[in-house]
């Protein structure tokens, strides 16, 4: 089996710094619950891996080094990958907290993705970090400058918000608190993305940005992951699909299209410089490498 060298992990910030202005990758998003066939992701060969956080809430936290996302975390080191670890904390207490990132501090992890998290159902809705930007104020007390640390953004604005506009306040309060990085929701098309861009400059939002891909392979689990994530379909792209909805070769080709397509619109918009897109896949790494292919990012 293929293996990459080993290599050590690093600030998210030094990869993208060494970039030349013209260079084109991508990064892939990982569950640690679903098959992922490592063989493929190492031909694949993406810039990192960032890996789901996956625990049942009302589970006891014991032996954090034996968690679903730790144990992924390693094997992807291992294969030679940096790692954005997901890391949310409503259900956390600051002690939980503590011990995942000192975990992650002694396996060099260096990236973290702050989140909120979602709220489950019949679980009583209190935590030592309500919001996001509680989380990112115990990271930076807690470990300063160590994590590079990024944050999630709705590109239609979180289901949570009254207004669009508070969307972007929270955003702009997350890069104040020490948010080094922000990775989008998924996008289904250019429009949205450049309003979202927009947005950020209006309210002095100037870090990294890392657009969210989502490849569309069928449409049922598109109607689910969108209903889950609560984000908005363009409608061409809805109408697209339901006329072809019962053809599996038809919405597979379609979303190979759709999903290229997308991203040579983004990597054209050079005022916005975005040298990377960040892949939602669902461990089918092979569905990404045709993707990648079509963009001549994986021969």
């Amino acid at each position: 089996m293929s293996k990459r060298e080993n290599i050590e992990q690093s600030s998210l910030l030094s990869l993208f710094k060494n970039l030349g202005q013209t260079d084109k990758i991508f990064s892939i998003e990982l569950c640690p619950n679903r098959h992922l066939d490592i063989e493929a992701l190492n031909k694949l060969s993406p810039a990192f891996c960032s890996v789901i956080w996956q625990n049942e809430p009302d589970t006891v936290l014991q032996e954090i080094s034996e968690l679903p996302s730790i144990t992924l975390t390693k094997q992807l080191i291992s294969n030679g990958y940096q790692v954005v670890f997901h890391l949310a904390g409503r259900y956390l207490s600051k002690v939980q907290a503590k011990n995942i990132l000192d975990e992650l501090q002694k396996l060099n992890v260096r990236n973290i993705l702050a989140l909120k998290g979602e709220r489950t159902p019949k679980l009583e809705d209190k935590s030592d970090f309500p919001h996001a930007s509680d989380f990112i104020e115990f990271i930076k007390s807690n470990y300063n400058d160590y994590f590079c640390i990024g944050v999630a953004a709705y590109i239609d604005a979180h289901p949570d918000s009254i207004r669009k506009e508070d969307e972007f306040k929270y955003l702009k309060m997350k890069v104040d608190l020490g948010a080094d990085f922000i990775i989008t929701q998924m996008i289904f098309d250019l429009e949205s993305f450049l309003e979202f861009s927009t947005k950020c400059k209006k309210f002095d939002i100037n870090i990294l940005v890392l657009p969210g891909i989502y490849i569309i392979d069928s449409y049922e689990d598109l109607m689910k992951m969108t209903k889950f994530c609560r984000v908005k379909i363009p409608h061409n792209v809805i109408k697209s699909l339901h006329n072809n909805k019962d053809n599996p070769e038809d919405v597979h080709r379609f979303g190979i299209h759709h999903c290229s397509g997308l991203i040579r619109k983004i990597f054209d918009q050079t005022n916005l410089c975005i040298n990377c897109v960040h892949f939602f896949s669902l461990n089918n790494v092979k569905l990404v490498q045709e993707v990648c292919k079509a963009l001549n990012l994986y021969d």
